[in-house]
Parts: C-alpha cells; sequence; structure tokens
C-alpha cells in the first residue's frame, strides 16, 4: 500500500501545480475569458499535468484493487475452488485496469498544442474520449462487483469468528462504497455524453474529471488501509 499512497500523493501534489492552469482551460472552453498571450502555455500545462494525473489514478486504483485481491487470497489459501475464482478475478481485475490505463489518448493530452488543436477537437476525436470514460466506469464497477464476491462467499461459506465476519462485513461495505464512488462518476459524466450524442455542444470539463478519479481513487485507498 506504500506504493499506492505515493501514487495518491503524487497525485494531490500535482494538483497544487497544475489545477489552476486546468481550470484556466476550462474557462476558454465555456467561454468565459478570451484566448491572449498566457492560452498556449496554459493549455500546455494543463493537458500535460490532466494527463499525467490520469495516467497515474488510473495506476494506482488497479494497485488498490490488487492489494483488496491479496487480502482476500490469504483468507482461502485451503479452499482450491476459491483459489481458482481467485486466479480468474485476478486476471479480469488486471485486464480490466490495463484497458482502462491503454484506453486513454496520451497524444491529445501530451504532444504539442499545435496537434491537440489540429487533431483533438474533432467530434470523432472527442467522441473517442467520450467512449473511453463510459468503458472506464463500466470496467471500474465490473471488476470492483467481482472484487466483492469474496467477502461474500466467506461469510457464507466458511465458518470463522464474529470478530472476523464484522471485519468482513466492514470490508464489504468500504468495497460497496467504491463502487458507489464510481457510479457517481458515471452518473456525472453520464449527462455530458448525452448532450454530446444530442450534437450539442458539450466540453470535456477536465476540472470535474480529475476531482472524481482522485475522489474515486482517494476512497479506495482508504478503504484498503484498514485491511
Amino acid at each position: 500500500m506504500i506504493f499506492a499512497l505515493a501514487l495518491l500523493l503524487s497525485v494531490a501534489a500535482l494538483g497544487q501545480v497544475f489545477l489552476d492552469d486546468v481550470y484556466e482551460v476550462v474557462r476558454f472552453e465555456n467561454g468565459e475569458k478570451l484566448p491572449d498571450a498566457s492560452f498556449p502555455r496554459v493549455m500546455e500545462n494543463g493537458l500535460h499535468g490532466f494527463g499525467t494525473a490520469m495516467t497515474i489514478s488510473l495506476v494506482g486504483i488497479l494497485a488498490v484493487k490488487i492489494n483488496f485481491l491479496l487480502f482476500f487470497k490469504r483468507l482461502g489459501t485451503q479452499i482450491p475452488s476459491y483459489l481458482i475464482f481467485w486466479y480468474i478475478v485476478l486476471f479480469v481485475t488486471v485486464a480490466c485496469g490495463a484497458t482502462n490505463i491503454g484506453l486513454m489518448d496520451y497524444k491529445c493530452v501530451f504532444e504539442s498544442l499545435e496537434y491537440t488543436l489540429q487533431h483533438c477537437t474533432q467530434r470523432s476525436r472527442l467522441k473517442r474520449y467520450f467512449d473511453f470514460q463510459i468503458v472506464s466506469v463500466i470496467l471500474d464497477v465490473v471488476s470492483d462487483a467481482l472484487i466483492i464476491c469474496f467477502p461474500v462467499v466467506i461469510l457464507w461459506n466458511v465458518r470463522i469468528s464474529l470478530r472476523k465476519k464484522i471485519i468482513l462485513s466492514c470490508t464489504f461495505g468500504l468495497v460497496a462504497l467504491t463502487i458507489a464512488v464510481t457510479i457517481v462518476r458515471g452518473s456525472v459524466f453520464g449527462g455530458s455524453y448525452k448532450s454530446f450524442n444530442k450534437n450539442e455542444s458539450q466540453n470535456l470539463n477536465m476540472g470535474w474529471m480529475w476531482f472524481w478519479i482522485f475522489i474515486e481513487f482517494a476512497v479506495g485507498k482508504s478503504a484498503a488501509s484498514h485491511l
């Protein structure tokens, strides 16, 4: 969990450095501020900071999920069928996490401003990023739902002390809380997605996206640290 904590602190530090630029980009996009001489620098800084924070957060969320799985593996090492299911869930979780990381459009956040304005403002490219966000939420919920099966199986099928049952019940609640945050992230983003599909003008609010992915990461890290 030290690795996940280091990643979480890194995202927080990036926020201190780049969030002002991200908010300025949002103001430019919403027409609240006209582009001036600072626009190229602010745009590049905002995109680079946003892309870095998103990537680190996705890696951190995957690390937190693996930590959950390692905890649950220790509870069922003597049950062959349990271990088979554990390896299946591990594979699906890593695959979902890797897909999330791989679907990021890195060129649009790390290339030059000229490239971004030329290639990343097209509707097809924006739709690709909207689709990525929806897929990201779905994959997170699927992997979380599989992880939550472990405390349920143990509580119903394994004879353990009352103290351990209470701990597992709390763990169940913490994982469920992580799923709830992921669903909220999806529902908040869903409004923008619907507007986009209706051909209404809709920008990607990097500030909100950064906020919700950080909240999901922080909640997951907090839950895993209690194991």
